[in-house]
C-alpha cells in the first residue's frame, strides 16, 4: 500500500505533461499559415508554382488549386500588394463529403460537413502602393519608304531603308498604379536602296531624338498618353529630283497615343495601340519645313514577371510633311521588342505594411 500511494504523485505529473504537450501541438498546428500577403511586383501564377509546384496551367495544375481557394478572384485575376490570398486549407470543393465516404441508406444517420467561412481576398488599400522608377529597351527593325514630288520640275522619286534600326529608352517613374511619366531618348541607323531611276548621293544615316511623355490607365485595360519630342527625320536635300541626298532635319512633334487590351490571362496580355500626332514647322540649313501630320497603330503582346516585363509588336505608321522644294510622305512598317525592369528606389513607410 504505501508503495502505491508513493507511485500516484508520479503518474499525476506524467498526465499533466502529456496534456501540455498535446496543447502546445494543438496551438502550433492552429497557428500554421495559411494566407499570403501579396508583396509589389507579384503575380498569381508564379505564387501557385512556389506553393504547390508544377504543372501550373493544367486543370488540376497549381492555378487551378489556388483560385479554388479564392473563389473572389475573378478574371483576369489581378492581385495587389497587401491583398491577403489563401494558400493553404480546404477548397469549397474538398469540404464536400466524396461518394465513397457516404453511408448506405438504413444505417445510421447521415451528418452533414460542418459549415465553413472562407475568408475572401481583401481590397487593396490604396496607401499601400510605393512609388517606382523603371527601364525600358524597345529595338524595333523597321522598313521605311521615302516618297518626294517636286512641284516645280514634276519630279518623283521613291527611297527605300535598306536596313533601319530604332532603339529607344525610356526611363519611367510610376506615380500610382494607373499613372506613369517618362522620358525617352532615341537612336536610329539606316542604310537606303535607292531605285533604279534615282542617284542617291547620301548612303546612310545615323539618327537622334528626345521625348517627354505621360500615361494613363482610365479604365481598366484602357490606357491614354501623350507625347512632346524633337526628333531628326530624313528629308529630301537636293531640288533636283533625279539625284537627291537625304537629310535629317530636327522636327518638333506633339501626339496622342491610345492602347486598348483585347485579352488578359496572368501573366500575358495582348491588345493594339492607336496613335497620331501633329507635326510642327522647322528650318533646314537651305530650305523649310512646313506642318504635317502622322498615325499608325499596331498590335502587341507581353508577359509580365514578378518584377520585368517583355513584349512584342508589329507596327504601321503613315507621315505627310513637305518642305519648301519637295512633297514627302514616309511609310513604315516595323517588328519590335521590349525588355521593362521595374525597381523602388525608396523603403516603404510603416503605414504601406510590409516589403
Amino acid at each position: 500500500m504505501p508503495l502505491c500511494l508513493a507511485r500516484k504523485p508520479f503518474v499525476w505529473l506524467l498526465m499533466l505533461a502529456i496534456q501540455t504537450l498535446a496543447g502546445h501541438a494543438e496551438s502550433a498546428g492552429a497557428s500554421a499559415p495559411d494566407v499570403h500577403i501579396v508583396r509589389e511586383g507579384e503575380v498569381l501564377s508564379r505564387m501557385a508554382q512556389r506553393y504547390f509546384g508544377r504543372p501550373i496551367y493544367t486543370r488540376s495544375g497549381a492555378l487551378k488549386k489556388i483560385l479554388s481557394l479564392n473563389p473572389g478572384l475573378e478574371p483576369p485575376f489581378r492581385i495587389y500588394p497587401g491583398q491577403s490570398i489563401r494558400v493553404g486549407g480546404d477548397s469549397e470543393d474538398e469540404t464536400q463529403p466524396l461518394p465513397s465516404d457516404r453511408k448506405p441508406s438504413g444505417t445510421e444517420p447521415q451528418t452533414q460537413p460542418e459549415a465553413r467561412t472562407l475568408p475572401q481576398p481583401q481590397p487593396q488599400p490604396r496607401d499601400a502602393f510605393r512609388a517606382a522608377n523603371s527601364i525600358e529597351v524597345a529595338p524595333a527593325w523597321e522598313f521605311f519608304r521615302i516618297d518626294g514630288f517636286d512641284p516645280v520640275n514634276l519630279g518623283r522619286a521613291a527611297i527605300l531603308s535598306r536596313t533601319h534600326l530604332n532603339v529607344p529608352v525610356f526611363w519611367r517613374q510610376h506615380w500610382s498604379r494607373s499613372s506613369s511619366s517618362y522620358v525617352r531618348f532615341r537612336v536610329s541607323h539606316t542604310t537606303f536602296d535607292p531605285n533604279a531611276s534615282t542617284v542617291l548621293t547620301t548612303g546612310a544615316l545615323t539618327q537622334y531624338g528626345f521625348a517627354m511623355g505621360g500615361r494613363h490607365e482610365w479604365a481598366r485595360g484602357q490606357f491614354i498618353g501623350g507625347e512632346a519630342s524633337l526628333d531628326q527625320r530624313p528629308f529630301f536635300a537636293a531640288p533636283n529630283i533625279s539625284s537627291v541626298a537625304i537629310q535629317s532635319v530636327i522636327i518638333p512633334r506633339i501626339a496622342v497615343r491610345s492602347e486598348t487590351t483585347l485579352a488578359q490571362t496572368d501573366p500575358f496580355r495582348f491588345g493594339f495601340h492607336l496613335e497620331g500626332g501633329f507635326l510642327l514647322p522647322s528650318y533646314s540649313s537651305s530650305y523649310s519645313i512646313r506642318s504635317g501630320y502622322e498615325y499608325g497603330g499596331g498590335l502587341f503582346l507581353e508577359q509580365s514577371f514578378e518584377r520585368s516585363l517583355i513584349g512584342a509588336s508589329i507596327s504601321f505608321k503613315q507621315a505627310q510633311q513637305d518642305s519648301s522644294i519637295v512633297e514627302q510622305n514616309i511609310t513604315t512598317l516595323g517588328f519590335g521588342l521590349h525588355y521593362r525592369i521595374r525597381f523602388e528606389l525608396s523603403q516603404p513607410s510603416s503605414k504601406e505594411g510590409g516589403s
